[in-house]
């Protein structure tokens, strides 16, 4: 592999086609020998393999800077579904709301000040596990042939959010479903671990759920978050039922890594 490496680079301007091809599949190729390095130094079972099973996980799967072309759906509490679509030469773009073209009022709400401000807080592709995952609290829950489930901690994310939520003492638990020949994330579920009562305004929450799954792109091996959904019920000032529920789907398209200057 390294001698390809060598000679694709110096005959790079005789046979440009050839050599960009290796080198769009080094991620690849990297990411996979991790992979079989990390699962060959895995003993055959007990506490200790587990441990290494889990930290080999988090490793593998770190956030690396990438930018895609995708198409976004997403829809709330059984609304219309919301197309959007971002190039990362022309940024975003609305293409459709319950299949139809945008009226002239939602597109200029879109393109208003406020809509610009809020499409600019969206999360960039690319999941690194350990911003979620606290490995000192993961464990190997269960496991079979094809896959095996960690149990966790959910991490938040950032401290202000982690005192908000220990002041209301909210418990949380996350499950991560992993296939066990390459280490692919495939789900990930977070959830209340207890009721939750918050009292300005009255609200129990009784339940709250965050649900994904993974997809890994192709061309840069980076793992990618290829759906979202969020549940959430409970009761509003101690009688009415209250209920929410979001989801959000994503189509990568032409992923590369972003440039560190």
């Amino acid at each position: 592999m390294a001698r390809d490496v060598l000679q694709c680079r110096q005959t790079s301007l005789d046979r440009p086609h050839g050599c960009r091809e290796l080198i769009r599949a080094m991620p690849r190729l990297s990411r996979h020998l991790s992979v079989v390095l990390l699962l060959g130094s895995l003993p055959a079972a007990g506490e200790a393999a587990h441990e290494r099973r889990i930290k080999a996980t988090l490793s593998t799967w770190a956030k690396d800077d990438v930018e895609c072309d995708y198409l976004y759906t997403h829809s709330s509490n059984g609304g219309p579904e919301i197309a959007e679509q971002y190039s990362m030469s022309d940024g975003w773009s609305l293409l459709a709301i319950g299949g139809g073209p945008p009226g002239s009022e939602e597109a200029r709400t879109y393109h208003s000040q406020a809509g610009r401000e809020s499409r600019a807080r969206r999360s960039v592709p690319g999941f690194k596990l350990s911003e979620h995952i606290d490995p000192e609290s993961a464990t190997v829950e269960s496991e079979n042939d094809e896959t095996f489930t960690i149990a966790y901690s959910p991490r938040s994310r950032n401290s202000e959010e982690d005192v908000l939520l220990q002041k209301m003492n909210v418990k949380m638990r996350g499950q991560l479903t992993v296939a066990s020949a390459d280490l692919q994330p495939r789900t990930m579920r977070i959830e209340l671990a207890e009721p939750v009562a918050v009292a300005v305004p009255p609200v129990r929450v009784s339940n709250y759920s965050e649900s994904r799954s993974f997809v890994v792109d192709p061309t840069t091996g980076v793992l990618l978050v290829r759906s979202v959904d969020l549940e959430s019920s409970g009761r509003a000032f101690l009688f009415k039922r209250v209920s929410s529920s979001f989801t959000h789907r994503f189509d990568y398209r032409g992923c590369r890594f972003v440039r560190k200057d």
